[in-house]
């Protein structure tokens, strides 16, 4: 395994096509965490209080229990991974620095003046006209505010992983030498202060940066130590697929009893097994020959490479719109109505960014380049063209 690994530049070809795959279902997770977290709202005359539908509420428990807060560990892991595969050195350093400008910092700052623009225009008069409530309000952002939620929060809060991501890279030296110096027991430590720290604290600055870490390091130790995640994660399929199981329901029935936030004391063991679930899936719908009959020998990541990165910085500039729209337009009363409607908002969010995506695309590649982290990309096939 070693062998492979290393001709071919330290990813197994499973290992890339199961990363490629879930490099692209696992923003629909995440965007999934927060259409489905609802809040409630008055819209044409009906307030809709979600603790009156238990159907509806049901769906939101369900992708707390068994979909939040794996997606984003899985990103973080694959980022540690990825980032160590072809080796270390000062050099690498420095060269992934430079692309990791292009593809984290520079869409960072993009998609958070987008959203600062996008506020603003809620209180223009054309908008105020659509929505009469806002008729009386006005943009209120000091020039401080405008500038610390460049940090934290970001103005598109699921931005924080960006952030956090760019860190990692920064600090990427320091998890190299800890790796090297030792191994597994660095990753053990880490898992036992990020499973404190979710016992602790519900949100905050210091669960995100100790999730981070723990996850970025595990991903780049197995790339460190020439591991193949893949094999390695296959093996633990069936205890994994039980263990978490047995926590989802166990969370599910605790969000209905002692409240959601409970339940996430079973996070630090759940998340290591939803990882492992996560790869096995990939490697094995890889396989699949339903895949190559649908898709063909090429992830949808190939086709479309920055449509992910797109659903995952974007969602949340629409996301409220979407649903107040929707919402208004269906008008729901019963709870499976309700229900559906929530569903039908993360559809129809989803498939209004595939559009901006590929209208984009075609109208203003550059910025479609710019926004979702490939700009960089297109410098460097010039170069290597150029050279030729």
């Amino acid at each position: 395994m070693k062998e492979e690994l290393q001709r071919t530049g330290g990813v197994s070809q499973e290992t890339s096509r199961s990363i490629a795959i879930m490099r692209f279902v696992l923003p629909f997770a995440v965007m999934a965490v927060h259409v489905f977290t609802l809040r409630n709202f008055h819209v044409k005359g009906i307030e809709y209080d979600f603790s009156q539908y238990p159907v509806a509420q049901g769906l939101e428990y369900f992708v707390k229990t068994f979909i939040s807060d794996f997606s984003v560990p899985c990103f973080f892991f694959i980022s540690g991974f990825l980032f160590f595969s072809s080796g270390f050195s000062g050099d690498i350093y420095k060269r992934k620095l430079r692309s990791r400008f292009w593809s984290l910092l520079v869409p960072y700052l993009l998609w958070n003046l987008l959203m600062v623009g996008y506020q603003a225009l809620h209180f223009t008069p054309l908008f105020t006209a659509i929505a009469p409530s806002l008729a009386n309000g006005h943009f209120d952002m000091t020039p401080g505010v405008f500038f610390l939620r460049f940090v934290n929060p970001p103005h598109i809060p699921p931005l924080w992983f960006i952030r956090e991501l760019m860190t990692m890279v920064l600090i990427s030296p320091v998890i190299f030498w800890l790796v090297n110096r030792f191994s597994w027991k660095v990753i053990a430590v880490m898992w036992c202060v990020w499973a404190v720290c979710m016992m602790v604290f519900t949100f905050g600055y210091i669960l995100t940066i100790t999730q981070s870490l723990l996850f970025f390091s595990a991903g780049s130790t197995f790339a460190i130590l020439r591991k193949d995640p893949v094999a390695e994660m296959r093996r633990h399929i069936r205890a994994a697929c039980i263990i978490f199981g047995t926590l989802g329901l166990a969370g599910f029935v605790m969000c209905f009893t002692t409240g959601w936030q409970s339940a996430v004391a079973l996070k630090p063991f759940s998340v290591p097994c939803a990882l492992v679930i996560a790869f096995t899936g990939a490697l094995i719908w890889g396989k699949s020959d339903l895949r190559q009959r649908l898709l063909g020998p090429h992830a949808l990541s190939d086709r479309f490479p920055g449509l992910s990165f797109m659903i995952f910085a974007s969602h949340w500039l629409i996301i409220y719109d979407m649903q107040f729209l929707v919402f208004a337009v269906v008008k729901p009363t019963s709870d499976i109505g309700v229900a559906s409607c929530v569903i039908l908002s993360y559809i129809c969010l989803g498939a209004s960014i595939m559009l901006c995506y590929r209208l984009l695309g075609r109208v203003w590649p550059a910025a479609q380049r710019l926004l979702t982290g490939r700009a960089g990309k297109k410098k460097k096939r010039a170069a290597a063209t150029a050279a030729a």
